[in-house]
């Protein structure tokens, strides 16, 4: 779109040097409002694909059920009085029980916590992680094309960065509402 605004400029013998600037720096803003109109799509399942990926966590188990309450302590206390070597393994066997509570209280260090979080995770969720994924995969080639098109409106538009990029999020505001 910009290469053919620069061509009918250029062949344009009316227009002097700063009419054919001034003529692919409309074209070039007047392209924003679509290039954003048609990525919305986008921004909004990377939102979407963003929150379903927050909510993948452990179950909280519900605070009125003592006797379970009873049992996760009783299995972090286990887990606290083993070897270190130990620990994670059974930690791994009993992650609902681990991960109701800080990692200090199962005696594991935080990145072997972290590690049985996220094999809890990757177990309890693996399928729904795939398909995040997947979509994640396929919104950066998106985002990527996005990228390109803002990059070339940018570069011809005429405008400073700063004053291009206050445009762009005005019309994303717009139209994203976010």
């Amino acid at each position: 779109m910009i290469d053919s605004a620069k061509k009918r400029a250029a062949a344009d013998l009316n227009l002097s040097e700063a009419g054919r600037a001034a003529h692919v720096s409309k074209v070039a803003q007047d392209n924003l409002l679509p290039l954003v109109q048609v990525t919305a799509a986008a921004r909004k399942m990377d939102r979407y694909n963003a929150d379903r990926r927050a909510n993948l966590k452990p179950p909280v188990p519900p605070r009125d059920d003592v006797i379970g309450e009873m049992r996760r302590q009783e299995l972090r206390a286990f887990a606290r009085s083993l070897k270190m070597a130990d620990r994670l393994p059974f930690a791994l066997e009993h992650s609902e029980a681990i991960l109701d509570a800080p990692a200090g209280l199962s005696g594991l260090p935080d990145e072997q916590f972290l590690k049985v979080r996220e094999s809890y995770i990757s177990a309890k969720f693996g399928p729904e992680i795939a398909e995040i994924e997947t979509l994640d995969e396929d919104l950066a080639t998106v985002k990527a094309a996005h990228d390109l098109a803002l990059n070339e409106l940018r570069a011809n538009s005429g405008m400073s960065e700063q004053a291009f990029t206050t445009m762009v999020k005005k019309v994303t505001f717009e139209i994203d509402g976010v």
